[in-house]
């Protein structure tokens, strides 16, 4: 969801993924 996307984009430093991409943790 949008909060996720937004949390991710922190941790990515907002470089997109391909879908389905998944962290390793």
């Amino acid at each position: 969801d949008e909060k996720m996307q937004a949390e991710m984009s922190k941790f990515t430093g907002g470089l997109p993924f391909p879908p389905g991409f998944k962290l390793p943790f």
